[in-house]
C-alpha cells in the first residue's frame, strides 16, 4: 500500500468530471509528476521536432482510446463526416495553411528541413 502524504476533497461540481471524490498525494505520484515534467519542460525549452512528434503521437493514441464506437455503421458515418469536414477546411479556407505554418504546438507531425 502506498503511503498517503495528503488527501483533498474535490469540489462536488468537479467530481463527475474527474470521476473521483478525493485526491490523494503519495510519494509515487510526486515521482511520476516529476518524471513526466522532464520531457514537457524539455519540449517547451527546446521545441525539438522529435519531442513534438512524440507528444503528437501520444495525443492521437489517447484520443483513439477515448472514442468507443458501438457499431461499424457509427464509425462509417463518423469517417464520412470527418472526410467532408477536412475537405471544407483544406480547400474551402486558408485555415489549414495558417495552422500548419504558425501553430507551434505538438498537434502535428513535423520533420527537420535538410537543405542540400
Amino acid at each position: 500500500m502506498l503511503k498517503i502524504i495528503g488527501s483533498w476533497k474535490i469540489p462536488s461540481f468537479l467530481q463527475e468530471l474527474f470521476e473521483c471524490k478525493k485526491f490523494e498525494l503519495s510519494k509515487a505520484r510526486i515521482l511520476c509528476l516529476l518524471l513526466a515534467a522532464i520531457p514537457v519542460g524539455l519540449y517547451f525549452a527546446t521545441k525539438h521536432w522529435a519531442l513534438n512528434n512524440i507528444f503528437g503521437v501520444l495525443f492521437a493514441i489517447v484520443a483513439l482510446k477515448t472514442i468507443s464506437l458501438s457499431t461499424t455503421k457509427t464509425g462509417l458515418v463518423l469517417l464520412w463526416a470527418l472526410f467532408f469536414y477536412d475537405i471544407f477546411w483544406v480547400y474551402g479556407t486558408d485555415v489549414m495553411v495558417t495552422v500548419a505554418k504558425n501553430v507551434d504546438l505538438p498537434l502535428k507531425i513535423s520533420f527537420p528541413y535538410v537543405a542540400k
